[in-house]
């Protein structure tokens, strides 16, 4: 019988994955090479280990080649830092004839042929295309500039979970760290909420703005603020201006009122640091907003909703360093952990004693027993070999609230 007939077929870098093809391109002595990566729209984050970096070109001209939906790689050259939360990068490939472009080979010596790049600071750059990203989330579209704010697809699972799990149709969400608005514009379309948000970089803000009229979800926003995010949340604790405003004839304006009570959750996403802002929950009033005139009216009318605030607050936790039983590491010691630091910065230390009012050994039943605090931790996501970032919430109860006040 005749052989069937050949049919040549040319195989382009696209019909490879790009792990496939970093394994044959680079030297076996930076084997393993790099998998772990980030997309953000049209952008690949790469954040390189010091044995790849000489190789970071061919490896972004790679990603390029072999996942075609991208336009930019971009390379982590420093840490997240600054009150903005950004960090410099480099670009190490590009498409469209740009400078950066670059050609590989593989011989035996393992050398490679590299081009010029480009280094950004994030902090006087003009918006640029090649960094300029637009993409869906959950149903929301979001646009926003990676140069200039803080962004991470791997806190997706964790806005979905706290718009499941936590937040309630119609609810009042309070967002002192809210970066572009994910979480926001995903409370507000699923489930009705209305938005207070907040954070100090001004072009997250203005994305903010941008995304909620893309998105047409801007009259779920009660208010917007660039500030620093001590004074917002003070600030949930007053009754803004426009609360004594007559809107009898305009309902939509009402419903864009704050409600006169304190928001029903408050989102403390900054795990660096988000524990050193509760001090400002000590502002808030007991029994309501807006002074006690305007409470003892609420009451007397019967329309003053009792809401007593869910804080969800984010932070790095280390393992504990005594060591654990049989050998095994202890969940539960991240957890302790990550509880102490709450508890320090929610229960005033007072004459001859420690940061509290007991040691820190039981500071969860402490919160839960004597203020009703109802604490429960969530186990975000691993950063670290010892080191993991918890979601810690509680209820900022009214014993709580007067304890913070010196009412003992």
């Amino acid at each position: 019988t005749n052989a069937p007939p050949l049919i040549a077929h040319r195989l382009r870098p696209a019909d490879f994955t790009a792990a496939y093809v970093l394994d044959h391109v680079l030297p076996e002595a930076v084997h393993p090479t790099p998998t772990s990566f980030e997309t953000i729209g049209h952008v690949c984050h790469l954040n390189l280990r010091a044995p790849h970096e000489p190789y970071r070109h061919v490896i972004g001209q790679i990603f390029l080649e072999t996942l075609p939906n991208l336009r930019t790689v971009i390379h982590k050259v420093g840490q997240v830092s600054g009150p903005y939360r950004t960090y410099p990068y480099e670009i190490v490939a590009e498409r469209q004839g740009s400078d950066n472009t670059s050609s590989y080979t593989n011989n035996n010596s393992g050398t490679t042929t590299n081009s010029k790049s480009t280094t950004t600071d994030n902090k006087h750059n003009p918006k640029h295309s090649s960094t300029m990203v637009s993409f869906s989330e959950a149903g929301v579209h979001l646009k926003f500039d990676v140069r200039e704010v803080y962004w991470s697809g791997r806190l997706s699972e964790e806005r979905r979970r706290l718009i499941d799990q936590e937040f309630q149709p119609g609810e009042w969400i309070a967002d002192a760290f809210c970066g572009v608005g994910a979480l926001c514009l995903q409370a507000a379309l699923k489930k009705q909420c209305r938005i207070t948000a907040n954070d100090w970089n001004p072009a997250a803000i203005e994305a903010l703005k941008h995304n909620a009229q893309r998105n047409k979800l801007q009259d779920a926003f009660l208010e917007l603020s660039c500030a620093d995010a001590y004074d917002f949340l003070t600030s949930l604790g007053f009754a803004p201006p426009n609360n004594d405003k007559d809107t009898s004839r305009d309902p939509a304006a009402s419903s864009r009122q704050r409600p006169p009570h304190l928001p029903h959750h408050v989102v403390l996403n900054f795990p660096l640091d988000a524990a050193s802002f509760l001090g400002a929950l000590r502002w808030w009033p007991v029994g309501g907003v807006g002074g006690k005139r305007r409470r003892k009216q609420r009451r007397a009318q019967n329309d003053a909703p009792t809401v007593v605030p869910r804080v969800h607050v984010y932070i790095f936790a280390k393992e504990s360093s005594s060591a654990p039983e049989n050998g095994l590491e202890s969940s539960s010691s991240f957890e302790e952990n990550a509880v102490n630091e709450i508890a320090s910065h929610l229960l005033p230390a007072l004459p001859g004693e420690g940061s509290g009012l007991q040691t820190t050994t039981s500071r969860r039943e402490e919160l839960d027993q004597n203020f009703g605090c109802n604490i429960k931790v969530h186990n975000v996501r691993n950063v670290a070999p010892g080191k993991v970032v918890m979601c810690v919430s509680f209820s900022a109860t009214e014993r709580l609230l007067r304890f913070m006040q010196g009412d003992f």
